[in-house]
């Protein structure tokens, strides 16, 4: 994602995450899924942080986070 983004010269990414998208944060962790894990993947409705999900239980209502979004299929 940082390769293309840097291809592209994205200046809203070092605006915005301070030069690059970690490994671990959502959009990473789901092209992952997608890549190593595509039974999982199809099997998927919503794709979405630990955080978001305990939020949603609780207040049945799904809002993402500051970050970015949850990813709804």
């Amino acid at each position: 994602m940082q390769d293309m983004a840097a291809h592209q010269n994205a200046a809203w990414m070092a605006d915005r995450y301070r030069g690059g998208i970690d490994c671990e944060w959502l959009h990473p962790k789901a092209l992952e899924v997608f890549d190593d894990a595509a039974e999982v993947w199809a099997a998927t409705d919503t794709f979405l942080e630990a955080g978001d999900w305990l939020v949603w239980q609780l207040t049945h209502a799904g809002t993402g986070n500051a970050i970015g979004p949850s990813l709804v299929r």
